[in-house]
């Protein structure tokens, strides 16, 4: 009886709402449900795009727009790059001194570039040795460590190291050898002298003088022989305390070396010969102080650089002068390290494969760099 009593009220109730009021507790329902969903989609939606406008804004400024990505790189701050040119330019000889040249061979000559304060240059800042505790090393340690080295290297070396800090030198194995380009430091050196003297337009022959000194050019250095007389650069080596180092005859391959050989011997010298030379540039005392920095800002241009430069870190200036034939192999260098500036020459013969003991140069050269900045 209870229930049944329940569904008739409940039956009772609906009857006194009757059907126009349930209609309207529909709508009203309805209603509802749609301002509810209205209500959480719209607020959903804000969300979203508040929390994606600011990782936008930061991508946009973070990433560069795509004209900078695609465009060319700026050459004024690009790394330097070399590419070394497999044969070397040939220049000609100076025609009111040198005989006639029966080449049909064209003949080039690569200009030295001319520098003014306006210049923009790639070169690195030089490293600077911050620590005040630092101190010289001797080289009486450095000597025995290098002797041992190059005795398990192939070819017959020589050494000459010198500290230009402390006056501290030695020599490992020092003997007369054949030169090859290394002849045109003394050439270089020579040629000063003459401008000097007054007896060569150095705004004529820097030209050749640049070709023969930084990219060991063989016809310019013939030019400047026949320019300064077949025997001058063995007179000017006497003249200042270079006895073993002689300049006989002309390099080949060229289109001038005929007719400069004015002895039946070789070119030759020695590292003590080539140390020393390097340390009259350096110290100013190479014809004078003017002549010997712009030698030493020459030097500093070398074009081949694959071997005592090669272990030397990037930004630490070198001047150097290689020399190169199958069977000998040589470099020697001004090194302005951090901590030390020293010289550092390295002579080898090795018939048949000299061309190929580059990684014994830079490896020395390494080992030397680090035992004075380590």
């Amino acid at each position: 009886m209870k229930d049944s009593g329940d569904s008739s009220r409940v039956g009772g109730a609906f009857k006194k709402i009757g059907p126009v009021g349930l209609g309207v507790i529909g709508v009203v329902i309805v209603a509802l449900v749609v301002l509810i969903v209205l209500f959480a989609t719209s607020d959903r939606n804000d969300k979203d795009t508040s929390s994606l406008t600011p990782f936008l804004t930061q991508n946009m400024m973070n990433d560069p727009p795509l004209v900078t990505i695609f465009s060319k790189p700026d050459e004024t701050t690009a790394p330097e790059s070399v590419t070394a040119p497999e044969t070397e330019t040939a220049t000609p000889a100076p025609t009111q001194t040198a005989p006639p040249d029966d080449s049909s061979e064209p003949d080039t000559v690569t200009e030295s570039p001319v520098v003014t304060t306006e210049e923009v240059t790639t070169e690195p800042e030089p490293i600077i040795d911050n620590n005040p505790n630092h101190k010289k090393l001797p080289i009486a340690d450095l000597k025995d460590d290098i002797e041992e080295m190059i005795s398990q290297y192939p070819g017959e070396w020589s050494c000459y190291m010198q500290n230009l800090d402390t006056g501290e030198k030695f020599t490992i194995n020092d003997h007369v050898l054949y030169p090859a380009s290394m002849i045109k430091l003394f050439a270089l050196c020579a040629s000063y002298e003459k401008i000097y003297a007054g007896e060569i337009d150095e705004n004529a022959y820097n030209p050749y003088m640049y070709n023969m000194a930084v990219m060991s050019n063989n016809q310019a250095f013939n030019a400047m022989v026949w320019a300064m007389g077949p025997e001058y650069i063995t007179k000017w080596c006497e003249a200042n305390g270079l006895p073993n180092t002689k300049q006989y005859h002309g390099l080949q391959p060229s289109t001038n070396y005929e007719g400069l050989a004015w002895h039946e011997g070789s070119n030759q010298t020695c590292a003590s010969d080539v140390g020393h030379c390097l340390e009259m540039i350096y110290r100013g005392k190479c014809v004078n102080e003017e002549a010997s920095e712009k030698i030493l800002d020459m030097l500093g241009k070398q074009h081949w650089r694959g071997k005592i430069p090669a272990g030397i870190p990037y930004g630490v200036f070198v001047a150097n002068k290689t020399g190169d034939t199958y069977d000998v192999s040589h470099d020697a260098a001004i090194v302005e390290s951090p901590c030390e500036d020293y010289i550092l020459v390295l002579m080898c013969e090795c018939p048949d494969i000299a061309f190929d003991l580059n990684y014994y140069f830079a490896y020395v050269s390494q080992y030397v760099y680090n035992y004075f900045n380590s």
